[in-house]
This record gives structure tokens, C-alpha cells and sequence, in this order.
């Protein structure tokens, strides 16, 4: 019922052509269209004697159906309702004078004869007068003067209309003319003069595909109609043009007017014939006849012998071709159209179905009728379309080489070998499994060589080429080929088998003697479900795995001579024959109950053995394959063994599950009998009622039974990893699996932890005398593990990086960087500048590291020091500041900025806490608990606190602690008539009562001592410590300020002092670091710009330092001048200065401070001078006192500090003691009384502070620091 709608519906939506009347409205078809619909009935003549069918007056059900267009409705197909010249002719019937274009000439035996001469195109031709004379014998104008009718009601006189009727019936006669009388080539030339090609190729295509055999002359339906327009007649028509092809070339033949094809009346298609009975088969092409063979049964097609046609198919295979190709390929699917159909009935309710079958079939039959019911009710005829459409999809594929079936391929390359027993021979026998053109393509031929061919007969395919060097051989519908001949001639390469699925026998692989196919490698089979031998022998290098899982036909295989490493047959498959190499590897054999045959030379390379319920000796290739196989699966076993050395080997090994996931142990299935057997391996195989064996589906039995202890080595991991089960008779000695004959195991290892490699050394006990079962764990001996540290320049996240330094060291010990400070001035010409400032992670070596730079960084534009006090700048800004020369137009003498002493670290790797960060004051009422457990657990840490006690403190004041009173565990800085610090019960003594230190206790995890380093502010050097405690500190207590808290939480021991700073890092920082931090305490001295251009630096002699600054203050420590034989360049304070305070500072101020050449006379009568190259020094005494300017104290510096010539300027206090001034010395000795006794300096106290002393001993006093700045170097 759908088959007409749907035919029209398909001609439509596929054809490659848009006409004019679609694209003025796209509701305009070329063919009808249908709608389901359900037809109901009622006799309305009261009178009920009259009726045929129903004897009432009710509505009845009558059929299901559809409602197409009638050929008759002009305007809904018309392209140009307004054109006078469109027409349309219909073809009345097929056996009319000139319905197929008739010649009227025929052959010598009886055939039409086309092209016929214009000469015999002429009056007295019975088709030429049938044509010019009886022209309502073949035709009639289905619509014509379109501008004259409005669906019949005509505006135009039958005379007008005549004369364009006349006119129509000749330009189709010319055309009729030209289709029986052109030459072949300007049939093909000019062929598109008279129709639009597309179209009327597409015509043809569409009834050959889908077998219409009744529209090749009846229901074809020639259009005229306007289709090109010229350039200019564009211009005229305005909008209208759009609809038209511009083409001035088509445009002037016809005056652009061409025919093209309509669709009619497709119900005649699929193998249905004129009576609507399923009688033709697919591959019927409008050559064939009724009866192969016969033409006395008649052509398949109707007007089979038209003119048109013949020659469209005779002389335009090419183009035809290419239009299959190139047409959407849903217009030839088969599955696009059984979806199709299935939706258009699947519109109809089931029991409206029942209905009509009802009234179509059985009612008829009752009625007496009973054709209807025998001849055409044969079920759904869905599925008869089916199954006839994927055959006629894959024939019309093959003969047109559509795409479809070109996918649809089976590929094999071939080769020519040098020398060869087997002669190359590459002629194809082929048999196909169902009708269709059988379609080979060799190498880069243009199109491919092809055979119209029957089900079930052999085909022999040839080819001129003789030396094929891995030339492809492609042979299209795979799936439609029953049988290839061998194929071992062909010597095949690569290939693809797997779309052949119908394919019975495939032999690529020859037993002739001396036969060697060297070229395969590998094996692509696939859904080869009715494959029933397939012969690969002798392919040498055929390799890898054979798939055959869904080959359930198969029966022989026979891959000797290759060197396939598996083959997967298929469950419950025939296969009764294998012949495999012996070096496979894999076995899986799946309820095979007709292998009787099975030959493979040697196991010795078979690791998976896979045989469930299968007819096969496992037990005989398990015994052949027990030196190499490594999973094992058998079921279904019935065995009888002399001992039990097969299972204790297969109960090491894996298996598979019937998922084919992996299991811990091999799997076997079924009954084991064996004469002699432990209790041990009894349990571990089957297991009890306590205990699950590894083979619960096994059964075994026994006559003895020998009790037995288990020795397990496991690894001294954490989780103790079985290494190795052995089961040892009551008594016996156990063996070593390490040094054991038979499978020894190989040595234990345990994962490096970050800290240590560790190497096997022994296990814990002997495995002699075994009277219980028994664990035996390795031992190991720890090495600790290097790492690759780099100290690497990167100054921001785009910039390149430079490996400063790279260092080798184990784990937990520290690389310091030990090179130049980092500098980065790449960007300086962009006026960007930078200065280091720290490292972003620290030297512990816990892994390899990449220690990156951190810089400061300040961009100079114009005006940016406007506005900014000296105070407020950073160190890079100060920096920026000289490298752009405005530190003396930018700044004045006497300007400060604070100068902070003391070192710190924060690393992104080590986390800390800083506890205190100014100073506080206790003054024995308060405390600060800060909650903080630093021993809570033993760890490495790194605590540091600048401190001083007052007077005033009883004894056992406690500044800070983290202890515990019981058992003496920890740390405490307390009183006890010294200042003390203790570790546990042994202490050191870091300060002196008022005496302010900074001292920093580091401590290792695992070890009893802490490491103390004591700033001894008055020394050269930081003091260093060692304390031992009893026993490694973990302990709960908090770390508490200003007082002890004893172990039951109560605060005592209130202590008077200061802390200025505290910090805990968790970490070991490592002997320098600490050393580093407690180089100088945490104070700021406020600096004052003293003068630019002054001191020449010390390591280029041309250069100034730009700044040189004096503090405003005095160090909070005092020192001793020293002797003054020799001046300063041999001064201790010259010394102490430049030994503690260069280490006392950051990064960016050591890359700041340079050292300079500072001059002073040696005090001696001579008043001779010498040079010291310092970072660090004190004022001459002509800095500081104009009038003191004979030699050699001129010659000590250039110029007085202009701010520093009164007492008043010149007194000093401590940050500390704002209150007391106190003396200083200055560098210059007094060479002009008592020559080496006396030091000018500065009076403190309350008499004279700030005079000029020459008379000062260079006793303990204050220390007035100086310092130059420089952008150089």
C-alpha cells in the first residue's frame, strides 16, 4: 500500500535537481504526493436492495489507503503558472505508435535500429506519420497554455490555444527527432540542449534501482518549461529572475526552455508487477527478460526498447555512474527505505490492520474469491521488501561501484617474489553468495574490473599486471562473496577478510614443497561467520593473534609454519581440525566438543592454556607447557596423577574467570586422583570447612596424607607481602627460595622511601627443623639517597633560567648556596630593575629541588621619586634611585633611612611560626602561652629567640620554655645566678645578665642532641654548642613566654627581660642557616646620609660609592676598640665590625653595601696611613671635627660630615637607652700626644656629651657604624 506513495515521495526527495517552480515555492514537487489514510463507506440509497456490499444506511470501515495528487492539477506543478509555452505531455501507454520512440527501422534481425539517418526520418516512416500524423494515438497534453488556464477556466480563445498547441506538438516532435536520429556523440554533446541532464539521468537511475518496470513510457510525463534565463532577461525579470539559472550560453538554445521528467503512477516497483503480484526477483535490469534467456517471454521493463533509454544506457554508463556516486546515498538505501516504510505503515494502529486484511483477504475469500487470499496475502510484505532491497542495494552498489559497497571490501596486497616454487598467479575465481556484478579493483586502476554475475557460479577475474610489488587487490561486497579461489599464488601482504562474511573457504597459505609466503605478517578476519577452513601454512612471518571468535563454522584451521602467538576460536564452535606453530602462546579453547585434531610441534613458548569443557588432553599439554605457562583455566578435568608436582606448580600461576578477568590463581575444575599427598597442599588446593581452597570446583582424592608446617617469607614492607609459601614435612628443614634448585625466587626488594635505598641482607630465622608453621621476614640495611639540588636565576615567571649552582648531597642535609648574589639587569635598558631578595624554597635536601630566585623589582618612569622621603623606600627603590643618579638631587644630607640588622628565612618548602615579632617586655607578672607543641612528636625543628634578661630576677626565672619538668625533657632560657639554657638536664650559659643575645636550638629527628648557636654579640664568631639529652624530647608541653608552666598547667616562675623576636621553623635549616641567624640580634639602627661620592669602592678603585651613610644611633652592643698600635686596619673593632656584620644582613642589603677603601693613620710618630677595604666602619675624627684637619687626619677622609661638627650633633645613644649618651670612638688614632696610648673619640655621659676626646682610651664604648652604598659592581 505505501509502495506507489513512498516511490513518488523518494523521486522527490532525493532528485539532484532544483526546478524553478521549487524555488518559488518549495511545495511544488516532480512527482505526486500521498497522505495514509482510512476510507470509510455507506450506501446512501434508502432502498437496500439496492446495495452491493453493506444492507444499511450506517458508515462502515472500509480499507486503509492513501490520497495522492491527481496529474490533472496544472498549477500545483506548474514552474511558471503565467507561461503560455510550458506544457506537459503524457505518454499515453507503453504499445503505442511512438510511445518509446519508435525509429520505424529495424535491424536485419528484427531489432529496432537507432540512430536511424534524416534521411530515413520522413514521410512514409510508420513511426515518422504516426508522429506528424495520429499524434492523440501516443500523446496528450496533460497541462499546456499555462497563462491561459486557472485550473479550467480558461481567459484565452481555442484559436490562440491551438496555435500554441501546434507549436508545442512540433517542438516535441523535433525533440523526438533528435533522440532517433543524432549521432552517438552528439547524442552525448548535446543531449542537455534538449533536457536538464540531471534529471532525466536521475529518471532513469531511479527506475532501473528500484525495478519500475512500468515508467519507462507509460507514466512519464515530459515537462517543457523555461530553466535558464540570459544575462539581460535577468535584468527584465527582477525578482522573478531567483528562480532561474543565469546562463546566457543555455540560455540562447530554446530560448532556455528544456524538458525534464516527472514522476507518475510508481506502483509497479520492488518486484511488483502491472497486477500488483510479487513476481520479479531483484537484479532485473531493463535488459533482462521474463525468463533468462528467452526474449520470447518478453522484457522485465515495459517499452524496455525505447530510443531514449537505450541510448541514455548505452552511451552514458560513465555519467550514470558518477550520478549513483554523487547522489545523497540514503536515496539508494536500503535501510533508509525499510525505516522509511515502516514509519509510513507503522501510521495505522495494529487492529485497523487486522481490519483490512480482513475485508482485503479473508472476506473475499469467503465471498468466493479466493485469489487474493492464495496469490498475494504473504504476510507483511515489509518483510519481503526487506530482504529484496538489501539484495537490490547490493547488486545496483555493484554494478554503479557505489560507495557503500566499496566500504563493503575485501583488500589483500599483492607481492612478486624473486624466486618462488609457487608461480605468482593473480587471476581471481570468485563465486557469488547472491546476484550482483562482481567488482575487482587491481592497484591504481581507474575503475575497477567487472562481471555480471549469478548466485552460487564461479567467475574467473584476470589482469594484465604481472610484477606486483604490494599492490592493493580490492574486491567490493565483501559480504555477498561465498568463495575466493587459493590465494596462496597471490602472495598477500597486508589484508582485511573481515566484512566477508559470507565467505566459505579461504586459502592464502600453501603444503606445496619449498612454498614460502614470506609477505604476510598479520591476519585481519572478522564476522567470517560461515568461514569453514582457512589455510595460512607456510607464511613464515605471519605473526601476532588470530581472531576467529566469531567464526563458529570453522572447521579446519591450519596455520603451521607461521609464527602466530595465539588463535581464539569461537565458543561452542566445529572447529575439528588445528595445526599450529609452536610458538604459540596463547591456547583458548571454549566447549569445543570436535577437536579430535590437534597438532602443534611443541608448548615450550604456550604462557596461557584456556580449555573449558572441551574434547581436548589438557593434562598432556599442561605437562609439555609446565616450564612456560603462566595462566591456566581447565574444566571439567577427570585426572590421575602420580604425585602432586603439576599442582604445586599450577597453583602459582593465574587464571582466567569466564568474564576473562584475571584471577589470583590458575583455575581447574573436576576430579584429581594421586596416591600420596600433604595435609598442607590438600587445604591450599581445596581447602576445608575453616578454609576456602584456591580450586573450590576441585575435587581430589587420595590414599595417603603427610602432615605439613608452612614456612611464609614475607617482606619487611608494611603490609608484609607473601614472598614465597613452602610447606615442609613435620621435622624437615625448609629450603632458602632465594638459592633453591628449583624455582628460586628472586631477591626481595622494598620500595626507597624518600630518605633511604634499601638492599637485602638476610631473613630474620633459619629455616631448619620445622616442627610449626612459621614467618621468616627479610631484613634490609638502609642507604641514604642522594638528590640534585639547583640554585637556579629566573627573575619572573616569562624570564629564561640560568642553573647557578648544582650540588649533589644526601637526603636531610642542607646545600647552601655558595655563590655571588644573584643579579639580574636584562631589563635595565627598559629602565626595570631588580634586586635579589631571597630563595623560594630552602637547601633541605628532602627530594631532587629547583631553588629559585625571588627578586624585588621597580620600574623607573618620570617623576617617580617626586614626593618620596629616603624613609620610605625600598631597597631596590634606593637602588633604582643611584642607577638613574638622582641620589643627590633626590635626597640630602642628614636624610634617614632604617637599617635593620639581623637574618631571617621563609622558604614555601618549610613551614614556620613567628611568635614574636617586636619587642616585649615582662616584667614578671605576664606570659604568653602560645599552644604551640613543638615536641610532640620527634621531628626535625629550628627555634631562634633574641632575647635579654634584667636585673632583678629570682632563681629559676624562666624567660621561655617548651619542657616538661618530669623526666627533664625539652628546652627552657632560664635564671639560676647565670642566664641558662637548658636541653633536657645539660645546659649552656648563651648571656650575661642585661646582655641581649639571640640564640637558635636546632634540633634532628631521631637523635638526643640539639645543636645551640649563641650570637655572642662581643665575639668574632657565634658561639656553638652541643647538648645531649637522655633521651629524644617528645614530649606535650606548649612553648610559653615569660614564665615555666608546669606539667599540671600552672604558670610560675615569672621572669623580667625582653624578647624582641622568636620564631619556630619546622624544619632542620642546617649548621650555616643557624649560624646566619644568629650572626647579629633583630634591631634597626636609623642611618643618616652622611655624603655622596666619598670612598672609593675596594674592587674598582675608579668607582665611588654613591652613598655613604652614619648611624643616628649606636649599636646596642659596645665594643672594645682594641689596641691602638697600627690604626685601624689592624683594629679588632675593624675586625669584629667586618667578621659579624656582613653576615648579619639581608640579601638586599649585601647587594647594596659595598666594600670601600677606608684610610686611617697607623699611629705612629711617622703619622703614616694605610688603607682598609671595609664594609663596615667608623668616622674619622675629621669627619666629625673640622679643626682636627692637620695630617694625617685630612688625609682620612676628603670633607667633614657637614651635620656632625657640634657636640650636639654628635652625641649618641642606643635604640634601647634613648636617655644616655654614651662615648664612641673614631678611627683615628692621636699621633700627636703619647703615640699609640690615645684614640680621638666622643664623649658620653652627662658632663660633655658629644665633645671631641683626644685623649680616649680605646676602652669598651658604643659603636657608631658607617656604610657605603653602590649600583656598581
Amino acid at each position: 500500500m505505501a509502495t506507489n506513495a513512498l516511490g513518488q515521495k523518494r523521486f522527490n526527495d532525493f532528485i539532484p535537481y532544483t526546478s524553478p517552480g521549487t524555488k518559488r515555492d518549495p511545495k511544488v514537487k516532480n512527482s505526486m504526493e500521498f497522505v495514509n489514510c482510512v476510507i470509510f463507506l455507506k450506501e446512501n440509497d434508502p432502498d437496500v436492495s439496492t446495495h452491493r456490499e453493506f444492507q444499511d444506511t450506517d458508515w462502515h470501515f472500509y480499507s486503509l489507503g492513501n490520497m495522492g495528487d491527481s496529474k490533472k492539477t496544472d498549477v500545483t506543478r506548474a514552474y511558471d503558472p503565467d507561461d503560455m509555452k510550458e506544457f506537459c505531455i503524457e505518454i499515453s501507454d507503453n504499445t503505442l505508435p511512438n510511445s518509446a520512440f519508435q525509429t520505424g527501422v529495424t535491424n536485419p534481425d528484427g531489432t529496432p535500429k537507432y540512430p536511424i539517418t534524416k534521411a530515413e526520418w520522413k514521410a512514409g516512416n510508420t513511426a515518422y506519420d504516426n508522429l506528424y500524423n495520429n499524434w492523440d494515438g501516443s500523446f496528450e497534453f496533460r497541462y499546456d497554455c499555462c497563462g491561459d488556464s486557472k485550473d479550467g477556466s480558461a481567459i484565452s480563445t481555442d484559436e490562440e490555444k491551438e496555435k500554441i498547441r501546434t507549436n508545442n506538438r512540433q517542438i516535441w516532435r523535433d525533440f523526438y527527432e533528435f533522440i532517433v536520429t543524432s549521432s552517438d556523440e552528439d547524442f552525448v554533446a548535446h543531449l542537455g540542449d534538449w533536457v536538464i541532464k540531471e534529471t532525466t539521468l536521475y529518471f532513469y537511475l531511479v527506475t532501473l534501482r528500484y525495478s519500475m518496470i512500468d515508467n519507462r513510457a507509460k507514466n512519464v510525463f515530459p515537462h517543457w518549461a523555461k530553466h535558464y534565463m540570459s544575462t539581460s532577461e535577468a535584468a527584465e525579470a527582477g525578482d522573478k529572475a531567483q528562480y532561474y539559472t543565469i546562463d546566457d550560453n543555455a540560455a540562447a538554445i530554446h530560448n532556455g526552455y528544456r524538458f525534464d521528467f516527472w514522476a507518475y503512477d510508481m506502483d509497479t516497483q520492488l518486484g511488483i508487477n502491472n497486477s500488483g503480484e510479487l513476481v520479479f526477483p531483484y537484479g532485473k535490469e531493463d535488459t533482462d527478460y521474463k525468463e533468462d534467456g528467452k526474449p520470447s517471454s518478453g522484457y522485465v521493463f515495459n517499452a524496455a526498447e525505447s530510443t531514449l533509454w537505450c541510448r541514455i544506457r548505452d552511451l552514458m554508463q560513465p555519467q550514470l555512474r558518477n550520478m549513483y556516486q554523487s547522489v545523497d546515498a540514503n536515496c539508494w538505501s536500503d535501510t533508509h527505505l525499510i525505516n522509511e516504510y515502516k514509519a509510513w505503515q507503522n501510521q495505522f494502529p495494529e487492529e485497523l490492520w487486522r481490519l483490512h486484511y480482513d475485508r482485503l483477504y479473508f472476506r473475499t475469500y469467503r465471498a468466493g474469491t479466493v485469489r487474493f487470499l492464495q496469490e498475494m496475502m504473504n504476510g507483511r510484505g515489509i518483510y519481503h521488501l526487506a530482504q529484496w532491497e538489501r539484495d537490490q542495494h547490493a547488486y545496483m552498489g555493484t554494478k554503479f561501484v557505489h560507495t557503500d559497497v566499496k566500504s563493503d571490501q575485501i583488500m589483500f596486497r599483492c607481492n612478486t617474489p624473486k624466486q618462488a616454487v609457487v608461480k605468482p598467479d593473480y587471476t581471481l575465481k570468485i563465486i557469488p553468495y547472491s546476484d550482483m556484478y562482481i567488482s575487482v579493483l587491481y592497484g591504481n586502476s581507474a575503475n575497477p574490473t567487472q562481471v555480471r554475475a549469478k548466485a552460487g557460479q564461479e567467475y574467473e577475474i584476470t589482469t594484465t599486471l604481472t610484477n606486483m610489488d604490494d599492490t592493493a587487490v580490492l574486491i567490493y561486497c565483501a559480504s555477498r562473496i561465498q568463495a575466493l579461489n587459493d590465494l596462496s599464488a597471490c602472495y598477500i601482504h597486508d589484508n582485511d577478510f573481515s566484512k566477508a562474511s559470507k565467505l566459505k573457504t579461504l586459502i592464502i597459505g600453501s603444503d606445496k614443497e619449498g612454498y614460502q609466503n614470506s609477505f604476510l605478517t598479520n591476519l585481519n578476519m572478522g564476522n567470517n561467520t560461515l568461514l569453514e577452513e582457512l589455510d595460512v601454512q607456510n607464511c613464515p612471518n605471519l605473526t601476532g593473534s588470530i581472531n576467529l571468535s566469531a567464526c563458529e563454522n570453522l572447521l579446519k584451521l591450519n596455520a603451521s609454519g607461521t609464527i602466530i602467538s595465539s588463535v581464539s576460536f569461537a565458543t561452542h564452535g566445529k572447529i575439528t581440525h588445528a595445526y599450529l606453530p609452536s610458538t604459540i602462546n596463547t591456547l583458548a579453547f571454549r566447549d569445543l566438543q570436535n577437536l579430535t585434531d590437534l597438532v602443534v610441534p611443541s608448548y615450550e613458548n604456550l604462557e596461557t592454556f584456556i580449555c573449558r569443557n572441551s574434547n581436548i588432553d589438557s593434562l598432556s599439554i599442561i605437562k609439555k607447557a609446565i616450564n612456560s605457562l603462566r595462566t591456566v583455566t581447565v574444566t571439567g578435568i577427570n585426572w590421575n596423577l602420580e604425585n602432586t608436582d603439576i599442582l604445586k606448580v599450577l597453583a602459582k600461576l593465574s587464571g582466567k574467570d569466564e568474564n576473562e578477568f584475571n584471577t589470583e590463581h590458575s583455575i581447574l575444575t573436576g576430579t584429581i586422583h594421586v596416591p600420596v599427598i600433604r595435609n598442607k597442599e590438600l587445604l591450599e588446593y581445596v581447602g576445608d570447612k575453616s578454609q576456602k581452597g584456591i580450586w573450590t570446583g576441585l575435587e581430589i582424592t587420595y590414599d595417603s596424607l603427610i602432615t605439613q608446617f608452612k614456612i611464609t617469607c614475607v617482606n619487611a614492607d608494611e603490609t608484609h607481602t607473601v614472598l614465597d609459601i613452602q610447606y615442609v614435612d613435620i621435622g624437615a628443614d625448609g629450603e632458602d627460595p632465594l638459592t633453591r634448585a628449583v624455582n628460586p625466587i628472586k631477591t626481595p626488594t622494598i620500595p626507597s622511601t624518600v630518605e633511604n635505598d634499601f638492599t637485602f641482607k638476610h631473613w630474620d630465622a633459619a629455616f631448619t627443623k620445622v616442627f610449626a608453621d612459621r614467618t621468616i621476614t627479610a631484613v634490609y640495611e638502609p642507604s641514604v639517597r642522594s638528590y640534585t639540588v639547583q640554585y637556579i636565576l629566573k627573575a619572573n615567571k616569562n624570564a629564561a633560567e640560568t642553573v647557578l649552582q648544582s650540588s649533589t648531597s644526601p637526603y636531610g642535609s642542607t646545600i647552601e648556596y655558595d655563590g655571588d648574589i644573584p643579579k639580574y639587569t636584562a631589563e635595565e635598558s627598559a629602565f626595570k630593575y631588580y634586586l635579589f631578595k631571597e630563595w623560594d624554597k630552602s637547601g633541605l635536601v628532602t627530594g631532587d629541588k629547583k631553588i629559585y630566585t625571588v627578586f624585588d623589582s621597580c620600574t623607573y618612569t618620570d617623576g617617580y621619586f617626586d614626593g618620596k622621603d629616603l624613609e620610605n623606600l625600598s631597597e631596590v627603590e634606593l637602588y633604582t634611585l643611584m642607577k638613574m643618579n638622582l641620589e643627590q638631587s633626590k635626597t640630602t644630607s642628614g636624610d634617614i633611612l632604617n637599617f635593620k640588622l639581623g637574618v631571617d628565612y621563609d622558604y614555601d618548602d618549610v613551614e614556620s611560626k613567628e611568635f614574636i615579632s617586636d619587642t616585649t617586655e615582662f616584667d614578671g607578672t605576664n606570659y604568653i602561652d602560645t599552644n604551640t607543641t613543638i615536641m610532640d612528636k620527634d621531628r626535625d625543628f629550628t627555634f631562634a629567640i633574641d632575647f635579654e634578661f634584667n636585673d632583678g630576677n629570682t632563681s629559676g626565672a624562666t624567660l621561655a620554655q617548651c619542657f616538661q619538668s618530669n623526666g627533664s625533657n625539652g628546652f627552657r632560657l632560664w635564671y639560676s645566678s647565670n642566664v641558662n639554657l637548658n636541653w633536657g638536664t645539660k645546659s649552656t650559659n648563651p648571656a650575661g645578665i642585661a646582655d641581649r643575645e639571640l640564640v637558635v636550638i636546632r634540633h634532628k629527628a631521631g637523635s638526643e642532641q640539639a645543636y645551640v648557636y649563641c650570637s655572642n654579640l662581643t665575639g668574632n664568631e657565634v658561639s656553638t654548642t652541643t647538648l645531649a639529652a637522655i633521651r629524644i624530647p617528645v614530649i606535650p608541653s606548649t612553648l610559653v613566654f615569660g614564665c615555666s608552666k608546669a606539667d599540671d598547667g600552672e604558670y610560675e616562675k615569672y621572669a623580667k627581660g625582653k624578647i624582641h623576636w622568636a620564631k619556630l621553623w619546622y624544619a632542620d635549616l642546617g649548621e650555616d642557616q643557624c649560624k646566619e641567624i644568629a650572626a647579629w640580634v633583630h634591631e634597626t639602627i636609623p642611618m643618616m646620609v652622611a655624603k655622596y661620592k666619598e670612598y672609593y669602592l675596594s674592587d674598582n678603585a675608579t668607582k665611588r660609592a654613591n652613598i655613604t651613610f652614619i648611624g643616628k644611633n649606636l649599636l646596642s652592643t659596645n665594643h672594645s676598640y682594641g689596641n691602638v698600635s697600627g690604626g685601624w686596619s689592624k683594629s679588632p673593632l675593624n675586625t669584629w665590625l667586618n667578621t659579624r656584620l656582613p653576615k648579619a644582613i639581608p640579601p638586599l642589603w649585601k647587594s647594596l653595601i659595598k666594600k670601600v677603601n677606608v684610610i686611617a693613620n697607623n699611629a705612629d710618630k711617622a703619622k703614616t696611613t694605610s688603607t682598609s677595604e671595609c664594609y663596615f666602619y667608623i668616622p674619622s675624627v675629621y669627619e666629625l671635627d673640622p679643626s682636627v684637619s692637620g695630617d694625617p687626619y685630612s688625609i682620612e677622609t676628603d670633607s667633614t660630615i657637614p651635620f656632625m661638627t657640634s657636640d650636639i650633633a654628635r652625641r649618641r645613644t642606643k635604640i634601647s637607652t634613648p636617655e644616655t649618651y654614651e662615648a664612641y670612638p673614631t678611627r683615628s688614632a692621636n699621633v700627636d700626644q703619647n703615640v699609640g696610648t690615645w684614640q680621638y673619640g666622643v664623649d658620653g655621659g652627662e658632663d660633655n656629651p658629644g665633645r671631641i676626646n683626644g685623649y680616649f682610651y680605646p676602652q669598651t664604648a658604643g659603636v657608631l657604624i658607617m656604610f657605603s652604598i653602590s649600583c656598581e659592581g
